[in-house]
């Protein structure tokens, strides 16, 4: 605790303090009359404007009144609202300085001196970007140069959280001045590049704001609901979801203020969250683009630098949530994937750029000292996107694509002009390489031209391969102006055989309290571990109050629709889970025991994982109780499984009798299996001038032949439950890369035809007979798997046509099973990365 509290107290310490509106008295104050004539508090004395765009002045009078406003010799009018709201925008200036920036309404005036005209950067982000000059390697040098920049000013503070759901009107008091040791480090080296490129002549101002929050944060909420991959985010507006809170309370009530780009560093806090942040990075962009209705705002950001973890276990409440740092510094560690994501977002979203900093971290502390770097680095991305400089190299080598081929991986990579790949290691470090097994061995790597040539004694066919990809790495790949690659990964789907249809996962053996030793039962209540009616050791539940847990250690389980098949154990909707144990009453009375198996501490995730159940016994002799579930909601990051297990007591005047558990079973899932037939091309022949032409049937279904047995109660016999096949041929790209929940009752379109001329024909079309949805015997949206495995079946129709020739057509399925078929990458007319699709060729030749 008092860590944190100090460490809050730097925060507020390293931004710049918060002072009153420095504005001259009106005639009216003076004469105590109440002022409501002000300025949005970015408008303070000393303030630095955006130069050579359009100028939007604003602030608050009373309603209804006349406003005039006056800056460098030109006025502007206008009304204020009816909340007082009023706002003037001045056509371009030229940079100069010091104005006087001047507003009357009626008997009220103000005034703010000292107002320059140059170029205006606003910062955000967490401890990294809020971490102070006088902190870092070169600070004190800097502060001295300091002196020496006149026209160079600091304003902001700490971002304020909107404690609604709606924007704030105005950010508290700001204080425009000259650099502090206070002041954000990587903005001031990145302002000081910025100075020195305009030789002192034209004033930087850097407007900072910084608190420690995940990226959601700084997103503006209706965003987050728009994305199918981010709802579940918009639904919280407490910590540590944060939701808008950031973009409310201090993204909004900024805008429209001019400035020529943001600088973002952050992602700390979403560790652990690398896929999600895919979609959520994205979305903050075009929220402040919104904010500013400027698409082409230029957006800078850090990708996170190289850290391992924490020297101090206490140091991890700063910025990031304990389970997320590594102890191995591997799959484990929070930060590669988002570190994918930030490389995603700088590839794919125009006018943003990724300043790499993998090579500059610091192994033990996640505040690496060296912001000097990272400010030079987002000031060359800023040459280029901000200010159009042609010829500026800003990026270092960006990785394209990978062939492998045998045994080795050739990785192709896109350089900047003069610009070529340089080794900073001997030998060249960085490099890893799988096969099918997934495990992963150091590669040795050699240079050629623009493309790296990777091989691993250990990998005779490698599948997988990575670079820089762990929390604290060995990057020794650059260019020749000193510029890193950032870490990246290829996988090879084609030489992945997802053979293995099942998994199990144990929670822990042996019937006895957690240790460190030996994982086992915790309990709660009156709950104990003793012994059963036989005298054999067993957990017994004695009332209503007493519960049973079971969980295990962090998995690399991953659960969403097109969950990568290379996660080792990777589940989609529509799997099953299924595990038994022993139980027994004491005595005849018939007991009942809440069984709630799911995800995260003490089970949660009952949605995910299919709800809750209830078993039941009247024998004090130990039954075999299964318990199976077909898993339906999605999930998106990784998770520690789970068992609840509680006693349900039948009445108030009846108590339940004590249950007695024993010989949990480790949970076993399965997948479901697509199975299509035939899966070959289809000619329909040849047909006259308008003559149709229809296939034979083609059979979609759910192969998976194993069911995993429930009985609820200890007496019966079980009887088996089956894996769902859902078709997801209707679900479009959504740019974030994972898909939430998706279908609804009467939904899951598993096949459409692709071309023109052609329809499908069968009892599920869609009504524009483009697509088939797979439909169960009971109408929910699946196919159901085991020994009468349910099926689709459908048709390919040719319409007729005029045109002699050959007409062609693909039908597409496309199912969350990855046994069939290719798995998507996410391109340009394929389906959302990793789901799997079957592409059948149709033709049909008209004479």
């Amino acid at each position: 605790m008092k860590l944190t509290l100090l460490f809050v107290a730097w925060i507020l310490c390293s931004t710049a303090a918060l002072a009153q509106n420095d504005a001259g008295p009106s005639p009216a104050a003076a004469s105590g009359v109440e002022q409501k004539l002000r300025f949005a508090s970015v408008f303070s004395k000393g303030c630095v404007l955006q130069r050579e765009m359009p100028l939007p002045v604003w602030g608050w009078a009373s309603p209804g009144a006349d406003v005039s406003v006056e800056l460098a010799g030109r006025k502007a009018g206008a009304k204020a609202d009816a909340n007082g709201r009023w706002q003037v925008t001045f056509e371009p200036f030229p940079a100069g300085g010091p104005h006087i920036l001047k507003v009357n309404a009626g008997a009220e005036s103000l005034e703010v001196a000292d107002v320059l005209l140059g170029e205006v950067w606003v910062g955000v982000g967490q401890s990294n970007m809020i971490m102070g000059l006088g902190r870092t390697d070169g600070g004190a040098e800097a502060f001295v140069r300091a002196k020496g920049y006149p026209l160079l000013r600091f304003a902001g503070g700490s971002a304020q959280l909107a404690e609604t759901t709606e924007p704030s009107a105005d950010l508290p008091p700001i204080t425009w001045g000259p650099p502090a040791t206070g002041n954000s480090a990587v903005s001031f080296f990145f302002a000081e590049q910025l100075y020195n490129y305009f030789e002192g002549k034209v004033p930087v101002g850097i407007l900072n704001f910084g608190v420690i929050a995940p990226a959601e944060a700084w997103c503006s909420v209706e965003r987050l609901q728009q994305n199918p991959a981010l709802v579940p985010l918009a639904k919280h507006f407490i910590f540590p979801h944060l939701s808008g809170r950031a973009f409310n309370g201090t993204v909004k009530p900024l805008a429209p203020f001019a400035l020529r780009g943001v600088l973002y560093y952050q992602g700390e806090m979403n560790g652990g969250r690398g896929l999600q942040f895919r979609a959520i990075m994205p979305e903050v962009i075009a929220s402040w683009r919104d904010a500013w209705n400027r698409p082409d705002l230029p957006f800078l950001f850090v990708q996170l630098a190289a850290f391992q973890e924490h020297k101090k276990a206490a140091d991890a409440k700063l910025d990031m949530r304990a389970e997320i740092l590594s102890k191995l510094n591997r799959e484990e560690h929070g930060f590669p994937f988002v570190r994918e994501a930030q490389l995603l977002t700088a590839q794919s979203v125009p006018g943003s750029g990724m300043a790499v900093a993998i090579d500059i971290g610091d192994q033990w502390d996640i505040h690496p000292r060296n912001k000097k770097t990272v400010g030079e680095r987002l000031f060359l991305l800023a040459r280029s996107k901000a200010y159009g400089e042609k010829g500026v190299v800003c990026t270092g080598p960006m990785a394209r694509e990978a062939a492998f081929e045998n045994d080795t991986a050739t990785v192709t990579f896109d350089m900047e002009e003069a610009t070529e790949l340089t080794a900073r290691s001997e030998p060249l470090s960085g490099f890893e390489l799988a096969g099918e097994d997934r495990i992963f061995h150091p590669a040795e790597a050699r240079i050629s031209g623009n493309k790296v040539i990777v091989k691993s004694q250990a990998v005779g066919q490698p599948v997988m391969l990575h670079y820089a990809w762990a929390g604290f790495p060995e990057p020794g790949l650059f260019d020749n102006t000193g510029l890193p690659a950032s870490p990246f990964r290829f996988y090879d789907y084609s030489r992945v055989r997802v053979s293995q249809d099942s998994f199990e996962w144990s929670l822990g053996s042996g019937d006895i309290l957690k240790s460190k030793e030996a994982p086992g039962w915790e309990v709660t209540g009156t709950a104990e571990v003793g012994v059963g009616p036989d005298g054999k050791p067993a957990v017994s539940l004695k009332s209503d109050r007493d519960t049973a847990f079971r969980n295990s250690e962090t998995s690399k389980l991953f659960f969403t629709w097109n969950a990568d098949p290379l996660i080792l154990k990777f589940i989609r909707p529509g799997s099953l889970v299924g595990f038994s144990f022993d139980m027994a009453a004491a005595g005849s009375q018939d007991v009942r025991l809440y069984v709630r198996p799911g995800a995260n501490h003490q089970a949660g995730g009952a949605e995910a994982w299919g709800g809750a159940s209830f078993a039941e016994t009247t024998t004090a002799d130990f039954k075999k109780v299964h318990i199976a579930r077909v898993l339906q909601s999605a999930r998106s990051e990784y998770h520690s499984i789970g068992l609840l297990l509680a006693l349900v007591e039948p009445t108030p005047e009846q108590p339940s009798a004590p249950v007695f558990l024993r010989n949990l079973s480790a949970f076993r899932f399965v997948r479901p299996l697509l199975n299509v037939a035939p899966v070959s091309a289809i000619d329909l022949g040849t047909v006259g001038k308008d003559q149709p032409a229809e296939s034979k049937p083609i059979r979609i279904s759910n192969s998976q032949k194993s069911s995993l047995p429930q009985n609820l109660n200890a007496e019966a016999a079980p009887e088996p439950v089956e894996t769902v096949l859902h078709g997801l041929a209707d679900v479009p790209q959504d740019g974030g890369g994972i898909l939430q929940t998706v279908l609804k009752p009467g939904e899951g379109v598993g096949a459409v035809i692709i071309g023109d001329g052609f329809e499908l024909v069968g009892n599920n079309v869609t009504p524009d007979h483009k697509g088939v949805k797979l439909v169960g015997a009971d109408g929910e949206p699946g196919l159901t798997g085991g020994n009468a495995p349910e099926e689709e079946i459908l048709s390919v129709r040719f319409k007729g046509g005029d045109a002699p020739g050959t007409k062609s057509a693909t039908l597409r399925i496309v199912t969350q099973a990855a046994n069939l078929g290719r798995l998507s990458q996410g391109k340009t007319n394929e389906p959302p990365a990793n789901l799997s699709y079957l592409d059948i060729p149709i033709s049909v030749t008209v004479r």
